[in-house]
């Protein structure tokens, strides 16, 4: 409703929140700061989908990272069968549920 009054009215407003989920509904862009310092600004999706730093990607949302510059969101993640694939199993440490999907955690070793 707020950015809805905000864009009709044409008032340009600066929000300020700790929430993701809320700066990501309510901004056409979003300025992710650390220690005073502006790791990245830019629009909601790019900082989502395309984070500046492993600090700015932690901060917005969860990721799994494969390396030091290689992540991948959670829900990125998909079971697909594959002919000769490798076929490993991981003990589950827990399972959340949160709403529309399930957080599985497994162990991980480099």
């Amino acid at each position: 409703e707020l950015r809805s009054l905000t864009s009709a009215l044409g008032i340009t407003s600066v929000f300020v929140t700790h929430d993701q989920t809320e700066a990501m509904s309510m901004s056409d862009r979003i300025a992710v700061l650390n220690g005073g310092h502006v790791e990245q600004y830019a629009p909601p999706e790019t900082v989502y989908h395309n984070p500046a730093s492993e600090f700015v990607a932690r901060f917005v949302g969860k990721s799994n990272w494969l390396s030091e510059t290689e992540m991948f969101r959670p829900e990125a993640a998909a079971q697909t069968p594959v002919k000769g694939a490798l076929h490993f199993e991981l003990p589950v440490q827990s399972v959340q549920y949160l709403g529309s999907t399930y957080e599985v955690t497994v162990p991980y070793q480099s």
